[in-house]
């Protein structure tokens, strides 16, 4: 255990050791909240080295407090003590990006569309670096975590760096995922280093293994496969054109002709519409997870009361009229059906997530079943001269909104269990509940379904007024 006592926290045990601290799992006393604990010791021979060192523990806090983001660790608080540096952080109980792929897959790789929500949650990190203008110059998958709501969380900012000019000196990193131009110990490089790393870790996502591979296990070695510029996409792993564009586009050698963080936000594979989850090898939790269940819940409930007063209001007339009684019975049918499917969008940044339940959704339009059963009615009135067809039409059924097709906007990259969802069952909260957004207009036609809707009433009215 630690023996540089931590304010206020109870360690737990070691989770990790670098060159330069020991990372525990520690509990809040008081709130029980389990984090991690970064401790540096400080406690070491006067020097160049030990100034060094401070400077970089230093940067990284300061970087660290600067940025508050979805997708990267939260530092929590500080404490100094006389030997330590104590960095409270965020808690990511499922470990690091590495080892979750070697644990849950058999071929230590995943699929494209597996991949790509992770993928997309980390450049959205880098996004928010970007903007702060820090590098963080050790990218690589042991420093991607996972959190227990399946989020990545990109860390470790120890050789991270704010550009305070367009260039920078010094050697750090990981060799396999270091840019050229670093393993070069050229004097200076820039942002793009970074996007070199991505790439990198792109490529290993999907492939399995690094692309430049040193045979001899040397930095120089690895220079000069690099320098080969010969990057292999083994046909028997299916691939995307957009993706195999965007990582040769991010692993060119010269960083010059290196594609730009801006065009790389833009690129094509980057701003797809619709990511599918069921295909996503985390599998994927809103944080809003619980307050969600209960809006569905309570929307659904909500949906299925103005099902109710319908269903009774079509029942209270339609024995009266031997006629009329198979169509409302048709129609009452058709109504019970509408949440036997349902679609949502989930709405975040430039990324739009559908789900349907089951797969093969039927859109339920309610404005267009009407229009049907009013035809119908209008149909057999016509045949029987039965004006008795104006008792629907006080019914007013027609203002009811009813869809089986959401919207969901969430301000964070946010997405939901889709077991939750199949197996949902109301919350007990259901009344605290509030409406999701419906999509009335799935496909564009109530326009038009309006427009006949009242031109068949009136039509009806006008044809029996007088009756």
């Amino acid at each position: 255990m630690s023996k540089h006592p931590i304010q206020n926290y109870q360690i737990l045990k070691v989770i990790g050791k670098g060159a330069f601290a020991i990372v525990y799992q520690g509990q809040h006393q008081k709130t029980k909240e389990i984090v991690a604990i970064k401790q540096i010791s400080t406690d070491m021979q006067e020097g160049p080295h030990k100034k060094k060192m401070l400077e970089l523990f230093s940067q990284e806090i300061e970087i660290m407090k600067s940025i508050k983001h979805q997708n990267i660790i939260e530092l929590k608080e500080v404490q100094y003590t006389s030997d330590s540096i104590n960095m409270i952080l965020e808690y990511c109980a499922l470990g690091d990006l590495e080892k979750y792929i070697k644990k849950n897959s058999a071929k230590n790789r995943l699929a494209e569309d597996e991949a790509k929500p992770i993928i997309l949650q980390l450049l959205d990190a880098m996004k928010i670096l970007r903007l702060k203008n820090v590098v963080h110059r050790d990218l690589k998958l042991a420093n991607i975590l996972i959190n227990e709501q399946m989020q990545i969380k990109l860390g470790d900012f120890g050789f991270a760096k704010s550009v305070k000019n367009d260039l920078m000196e010094s050697y750090c990193g990981t060799p396999i995922t270091m840019a050229p131009e670093i393993l070069k110990k050229n004097d200076n490089y820039d942002h793009k280093c970074d996007i070199w790393s991505l790439g990198v870790m792109i490529y290993q996502i999907i492939y399995g293994q690094p692309p430049f591979i040193p045979k001899k296990g040397t930095v120089q070695d690895l220079i000069s496969e690099i320098e080969k510029q010969i990057i292999l996409f083994p046909q028997q792993i299916i691939v995307s054109s957009e993706c195999i564009d965007l990582i040769r586009k991010m692993l060119v050698e010269d960083p010059k002709k290196r594609i730009s963080f801006e065009d790389l936000f833009r690129h094509p594979w980057c701003n797809t519409e619709v990511i599918d989850l069921r295909k996503s090898f985390l599998k994927t939790y809103a944080p809003q997870h619980q307050e969600f269940l209960i809006n569905l819940s309570f929307t659904i409930q909500q949906q299925n009361n103005q099902l109710i007063s319908i269903t009774r209001l079509i029942q209270s007339i339609e024995n009266k009229y031997q006629e009329f009684t198979q169509i409302c019975i048709d129609f009452r049918n058709v109504l019970t059906k509408i949440f036997s499917s349902i679609q949502l969008n989930i709405i975040y940044s430039n990324q739009k997530v559908c789900i349907k339940i089951p797969d093969k959704f039927h859109y339920f339009n309610y404005q267009q079943e009407l229009l049907i059963f009013l035809a119908n009615l209008y149909e057999t009135a016509i045949k029987y001269n039965n004006s008795n067809i104006l008792d629907f039409l006080d019914l007013n059924i027609k203002n009811y909104q009813i869809t089986n097709y959401f919207s969901i906007q969430y301000e964070e990259y946010t997405v939901t269990l889709l077991e939750e969802i199949k197996n949902l069952k109301f919350s007990e909260e259901i009344n605290k509940g509030k409406s999701l957004i419906q999509v009335e207009d799935y496909k564009g036609q109530n326009k038009f379904l309006n427009s006949d809707l009242n031109t068949l009433i009136e039509l009806i009215r006008d044809r029996f007024k007088n009756q």
